[in-house]
């Protein structure tokens, strides 16, 4: 708070509409020589007057906390700045909240392949027919989550105001390819869970399907391939990120230079 201009606004205000300083410390619940001081720019208002005060001067707070009448070009700039940081925060939470749900969405759909898989196998005993309808729901999860995020980032890079928001920006398309990431994973996690019913079979008999029991001791084998693979695609990622900052200290000592090299 601007003290000086705080102080001076409020007697400036007093004096405008003809009251003692006695009315305003009666009407705020104060004493007079709080109000004084005030005035004479030894403290200034609890947070918790402010409004009280606007009203009783028929400002608004933010004119009490800037000290002076704030010009109608200025309050609309304020007041569109506000609203304007407000819509940019419930389009992040939204864009956010959706994607995320079209992310569920995505494993669950590779889940339910992977469901639809076993119940054919078993009930039907054509493990082929099982793992092709298996594939088209691990394929429609992999393309309903590709056009997604190509979709969401094409909205975040065509908004020229969404770009003024440099660090909030970074923080949400990470979140995105997070999502990506994890449903990406899911998807070759299922395909890892799905292959015995293709590669564990009689090679003369189509309709030979993998036992329960020789499968589930296949799981502690398959959770092992999926841990590696998930060990692998972090040292992937992480990699990237290394060299994504590696490259951003060569560009910027590349550019230090060339400024020298200019001057």
């Amino acid at each position: 708070m601007k003290m000086r201009s705080i102080g001076s606004f409020i007697a400036s205000l007093r004096k405008a509409n003809g009251m003692t300083q006695q009315e305003v410390a009666d009407r705020l619940l104060v004493s007079n020589k709080t109000v004084s001081k005030w005035e004479r720019n030894e403290s200034y208002p609890d947070i918790t007057l402010i409004p009280v005060i606007a009203e009783m001067f028929d400002v608004t707070s933010d004119e009490i906390i800037n000290g002076g009448r704030i010009s109608k070009d200025n309050l609309n700039t304020a007041n569109k700045n506000s609203k304007t940081e407000k819509q940019t925060k419930r389009l992040f939470d939204t864009t956010r909240t959706k994607f995320k749900n079209m992310s569920a969405i995505a494993l669950a759909l590779v889940l339910l392949g992977l469901i639809s898989l076993f119940t054919i196998a078993y009930s039907t005993h054509r493990p082929i027919i099982g793992f092709g309808v298996f594939l088209v729901f691990a394929l429609s999860s992999v393309i309903l989550q590709v056009i997604h995020i190509n979709l969401s980032h094409l909205t975040l890079n065509n908004n020229d105001l969404l770009q003024e928001f440099n660090e909030e920006l970074p923080v949400l398309r990470k979140q995105l390819n997070t999502y990506s990431f994890y449903v990406f994973f899911g998807n070759i996690v299922a395909v890892i869970f799905a292959l015995p019913f293709i590669i564990v079979r009689d090679a003369y008999n189509l309709n030979s399907v993998i036992s329960m029991n020789s499968y589930f001791l296949l799981v502690p084998f398959l959770l092992l391939i999926s841990f590696f693979i998930w060990c692998g695609l972090l040292s992937i990622f992480q990699h990237k990120i290394v060299k994504n900052k590696l490259e951003n200290q060569c560009l910027s000592v590349y550019n230090k230079i060339k400024s020298i090299n200019t001057l």
